[in-house]
């Protein structure tokens, strides 16, 4: 009965010894900052340029030789001013040719009808064949369609001719010239951008978070509002920017050197926007996860929840985003290190060493 004892005592220590521990649950301190609503803070700067609504590139609708230029890049000019001329020489002669193609059509009708009408009156009294009255009346009526094909080759080369003055289809500036006097042209070719005076527009490049607020921009630029006109669908594969244009409240006064002007132009978003504020960050408490920037949000408990952010700027080591409530605590330092879910000790930014 005693060893019986002295062996249950044993293995119950054996036991004892053999039950693993567990370990217990490490909180990991962070540094965070709390962010707060600032109207300030929801405003960007970005450099623009002045563009016009309307350009166009001009090119002659005939070949040639360039006989003369009368216009110079930045000049203005008005609707119907010449603008160059090609050589007329052979034009010229095709005109002339074509003329006497549809006189000498014209004449050649003009018999085959006399002749029908010669055959029809002989017809009742049996000097000529009903057949042979039928082939007059047929080349006759050949005739006149060979007149009106004549006649559409003389309006062809009247027109030809007049593709040799490029004249400008409205009131603009000249903002590039491709071409100069004895240059030979095909036809179609691109020579000259015209560019209207009177519709000015502000171009941005948006980062990809102000892009998809860009309905909701307060753009101020040259003492005055401007407001979202066209948003380009997708954004550069490059710069991951979106080209937009703004339209001014009040048309811009034309004058030299206000085409293609660099400007800066301060955005701002509604703080009213769905509550949420453009913040500044640095660079160390962003994250990508998916395609989509994020950043790491402590929950009241103590645990990490992922913030969706949207990407309005960026400056050195500090970025600029949207899309973070007031009074959120986000993790300023390590972001990368963390998973969500995870416990954390909030530790202020400022008391950092």
């Amino acid at each position: 009965m005693r060893t019986l004892l002295s062996l249950l005592t044993v293995a119950a220590l054996l036991a004892a010894c053999s039950r693993a521990e567990t370990p217990a649950t490490v909180i990991r301190p962070v540094y965070v900052q709390t962010v707060a609503a600032s109207a300030q803070q929801s405003a960007q700067q970005l450099q623009g340029t002045l563009q016009a609504r309307h350009e166009v590139e001009l090119a002659f609708r005939t070949g040639g030789r360039l006989a003369k230029r009368a216009i110079e890049v930045g000049q203005r000019v008005r609707a119907g001013q010449l603008l160059a001329e090609l050589e007329t020489t052979d034009l010229q002669l095709a005109l002339q040719a074509a003329d006497a193609q549809w006189q000498a059509a014209r004449l050649d009708a003009a018999q085959q009808q006399r002749d029908a009408g010669r055959l029809t009156r002989l017809l009742p009294d049996g000097s000529v064949g009903q057949a042979e009255q039928e082939r007059q009346r047929t080349g006759a009526d050949a005739a006149e369609q060979r007149v009106r094909a004549a006649q559409a080759q003389h309006l062809l080369a009247q027109q030809r001719l007049s593709y040799t003055q490029l004249r400008a289809p409205f009131e603009g500036v000249i903002t590039q010239l491709r071409l100069e006097p004895g240059q030979v042209l095909p036809e179609g070719q691109a020579l000259l951008s015209l560019a209207r005076t009177e519709a000015l527009e502000l171009q941005l490049e948006l980062p990809e978070g102000l892009a998809r607020s860009a309905s909701q921009l307060q753009v101020e630029a040259l003492g005055q509002r401007w407001s979202l006109r066209e948003l380009a669908p997708a954004a550069h594969p490059q710069t991951r920017t979106q080209r937009a244009r703004f339209q001014p409240s009040q048309a811009l006064r034309w004058e030299p050197g206000l085409l293609g002007r660099s400007l800066s132009a301060t955005l701002r978003l509604p703080s009213s926007a769905q509550g949420l504020h453009g913040v500044q960050l640095p660079s160390s408490a962003l994250l990508a996860r998916d395609g989509q920037a994020q950043v790491w949000r402590v929950l009241d408990d103590g645990k990490l929840q992922a913030q969706a952010v949207q990407l309005l700027g960026r400056e050195g080591e500090r970025v600029s985003v949207s899309g973070i409530p007031a009074g959120s605590r986000i993790v300023m330092l390590g972001a990368h290190k963390l998973d969500a879910g995870q416990s954390v000790r909030p530790v202020p930014l400022e008391r950092q060493p």
